[in-house]
């Protein structure tokens, strides 16, 4: 499914006309605050698309959290539990219905929240649960509903997940048993009426994180241990190009997509030292954007007030970057590349 050499050729060589400009975007500058610290091992952060709260999974905790007035307070109400309205095939021996109805989460990673107000979370442990909250009548998470993914018997752990506008739910993770070179990745979505379908899948692949275009037809699909990416269009279910040795000798931590539609790239290039890049899809050239971090968990974009909300597991911190001047959000490339194909 990921042999497109030629489609990738094609794309790299319209960068000639469509490179989008990285020496001009050398020169922006971006405005970096901490929005919180003292967290444990903070990971997946959200916001809200409705009321612009932002949302944070603390792994080291077990625990979300949703900033407000500038602290940190706990996004779910105490007693919260799992309804048992979960289908039989959910229910194995890896995950048997006693660990589904567990009313704690063990190490949540990423998380996300749906413009109905459903929060999704993944617990980041091998065979780790995904669970969605509905609001209430109040708007409280009190109750969690279990979200089995089908076709899968391998020891997975779900390292990336989100819901778009549309109401698809899309995640992505390898399998957690043997050694590195040997994993098992697959990204998946389930549309809104609750079919499942596979957009990659196969072994040697340790898929751990993606992004999506603000139309969302685009995704952008990272494999953690090896650095490449991979481009879909995702309403038509097909491959439209790829990049092999995208964070060369760094691991890949989190993507995201630049304002003018490059791709965000966060990366640990060491033990205690991670970047965030812009990379030309077209091109590949990349340029800094951040340095400032012990380890980035997620990165997510907030649209609406033009920043970046990155989580620094590591260092315990929730960061905002703001381009200064201010970019307005345009995606060109994305349309760019969705023309050529």
């Amino acid at each position: 499914m990921r042999n497109n050499l030629s489609l990738r050729c094609f794309l790299l060589s319209c960068g000639l006309v469509w490179g989008l400009g990285t020496e001009a975007w050398a020169q922006l500058a971006f405005t970096s605050r901490v929005l919180a610290d003292g967290l444990k091992e903070p990971h997946g952060v959200a916001v809200h698309p409705v009321t612009g709260e932002i949302y944070v999974a603390e792994k080291g905790a077990g625990r979300i959290l949703v900033l407000k007035n500038g602290k940190m307070e706990p996004a779910l109400p105490a007693g919260w539990t799992v309804s048992t309205n979960l289908p039989r095939w959910g229910m194995t021996t890896q995950i048997p219905k006693e660990k589904w109805m567990t009313a704690t989460l063990e190490k949540p990673g990423p998380i996300s929240v749906s413009t109905n107000g459903t929060l999704f979370v993944a617990e980041q442990v091998p065979n780790g649960r995904i669970l969605e909250f509905l609001p209430n009548a109040q708007g409280a998470w009190d109750t969690a509903r279990g979200i089995p993914v089908p076709w899968l018997d391998q020891e997975f752990q779900w390292r990336d997940l989100q819901v778009d506008r549309q109401g698809r739910f899309y995640v992505v993770g390898a399998d957690e048993v043997g050694s590195d070179f040997m994993k098992f990745g697959s990204c998946l979505v389930r549309e809104a009426d609750g079919n499942w379908w596979v957009i990659d899948f196969g072994p040697f692949a340790s898929f751990s994180t993606f992004a999506l275009s603000d139309k969302q037809d685009v995704m952008i699909l990272g494999d953690r241990a090896k650095g490449t990416l991979s481009w879909w269009e995702v309403n038509r279910h097909i491959m439209m190009g790829g990049s092999p040795e995208a964070t060369k000798r760094a691991e890949l931590s989190s993507l995201a997509v630049y304002p003018d539609g490059a791709f965000v790239l966060g990366q640990q290039t060491e033990p205690g030292k991670a970047e965030i890049l812009r990379m030309d899809p077209f091109t590949g050239q990349q340029t800094p954007m951040a340095s400032d971090l012990k380890s980035i968990g997620d990165i997510e974009i907030d649209r609406a007030n033009g920043r970046y909300l990155v989580t620094d597991p590591v260092g315990g911190r929730l960061m905002e970057y703001t381009p200064n001047p201010p970019v307005k959000f345009n995606e060109a490339a994305m349309r760019q590349i969705v023309r050529s194909v």
